[in-house]
């Protein structure tokens, strides 16, 4: 693919801090653009006139940099290639496999003619003892997988999809955001199988290889538990239970450990539920849902049953795109809201549906949003068949709609 689409909404919050005095790290699911934007911003800085010399890329996953991943050689090959007083933009891809990586950052920015720029596929990145070194002096961007909007627009530039609005995000829930599976006028099967290779390569790579994994069944089994359970609340007891019943050991301490290899791999996201009433984080039950959904067909094929999973997984996604830290919400009444979005001292309520084709359904629906005493905005988020009458402010919005819109 020689021409890159522009996924701006991660551009305009990297070009503020273009030649600043803070490293750029940009972090996200393997194979979610990563390396495609620091192509963009690469362009942009030749655009502005910077030369190509100034400019150094290594990419720290490739074989032939291996020796780069030792912190010294690092550091000395990236001041070896930038004397003078010029400046130089140096972006390191996969910072993650260089030992000690944050000691050669902090070394590296130092040196007043460097900007820089690394990218890593690791949710606790900046999370260990060492990042105490690159305490602020760094902004973090996490990249997605496409939204709606950004699958549209590659369907649109990459093959001859001429779909409706409906047939496109129907597409999308079945497909993904994966960028590769939307390049091309590939089959489901193809797609299925870009896909397959994209979960192969993170499952082994980020998760097995990098915790040192050993019962490699096991944990895929316990991986494959959790992606037929996305949306659900969550005990790590009561899942020690269940594998018992079914003829299988699995300690407490191990599904705790095993969550969090998955969680730094970008497989699963923890949502933590919020107390409405008490006004607090409830410390049990957490929610889990997937980086993208076509990793769950990967794993355990697709099945229609699923779709009111996938819907919900698809809105919590977006709602982080879009930047907003995100909680489960229990109510007053024990209800729950599926998803409480703050971001900028303002927040939303979501709760989001197949179709509401009954009275039941409404008020199964409604009611824990009705429950909520506060004016900030309310939605009921609905893939088919909305409800005719409104119910106490609340908003119903097709699903999308939801997606597609600015408004939020």
């Amino acid at each position: 693919m020689n021409e890159l689409i522009k996924r701006e909404t991660y551009l305009k919050e990297i070009r503020p801090f273009i030649n600043k005095p803070l490293i750029k790290v940009i972090t996200g699911i393997r194979r979610c653009g990563k390396s495609s934007m620091f192509s963009q911003i690469i362009d942009e800085l030749l655009g502005s006139g910077i030369d190509g010399k100034n400019i150094i890329r290594l990419n720290l996953d490739d074989i032939s940099n291996t020796e780069l991943c030792e912190p010294i050689k690092l550091y000395e090959h990236v001041v070896g290639a930038s004397i003078g007083s010029e400046t130089y933009y140096i972006f390191l891809d996969e910072i993650q496999n260089v030992r000690e990586w944050e000691k050669v950052t902090n070394s590296l920015l130092m040196r007043d003619n460097l900007d820089i720029y690394i990218s890593g596929s690791n949710s606790k990145l900046l999370s260990s003892e060492l990042a105490t070194f690159i305490a602020g002096r760094y902004v973090s961007i996490e990249m997605h997988t496409l939204s709606l909007k950004e699958f549209a627009e590659f369907k649109q530039r990459f093959t001859s999809y001429s779909g409706s609005g409906k047939d496109l995000l129907k597409d999308y829930l079945r497909r993904g955001g994966f960028p590769l599976a939307s390049i091309g006028d590939f089959s489901m099967t193809a797609s299925d199988k870009i896909v397959k290779d994209i979960y192969e390569s993170i499952f082994l790579r980020d998760a097995v290889k990098r915790n040192k994994i050993r019962n490699i069944q096991q944990f895929e089994l316990f991986l494959r538990f959790m992606f037929d359970n996305i949306g659900n609340p969550f005990s790590a007891r009561n899942i020690s239970k269940e594998f018992e019943k079914n003829g299988t050991k699995l300690a407490v301490s191990k599904i705790i450990q095993y969550l969090d290899y998955l969680e730094r791999a970008y497989l699963i996201r923890k949502v933590l539920r919020y107390d409405l009433r008490g006004k607090r984080i409830i410390n049990s039950e957490d929610k889990y849902y997937v980086s993208d959904v076509s990793l769950i067909y990967a794993l355990i094929g697709f099945k229609g049953t699923m779709m009111s999973m996938i819907e919900e997984n698809i809105v919590y996604l977006e709602l982080l795109r879009r930047n907003y830290s995100v909680t489960v919400g229990r109510t007053a009444n024990k209800g729950e809201v599926d998803f409480i979005a703050e971001k900028d001292g303002k927040k939303i309520y979501v709760q989001v549906t197949h179709t509401i084709s009954s009275v039941e359904t409404a008020k199964r629906e409604f009611i824990s949003l009705e429950s909520i005493d506060d004016n900030y905005p309310k939605y009921v988020v609905v893939s088919e068949d909305l409800w005719p009458s409104d119910h106490m402010g609340i908003i119903q919005i097709g699903l999308a709609d939801f997606l597609m819109s600015d408004a939020f």
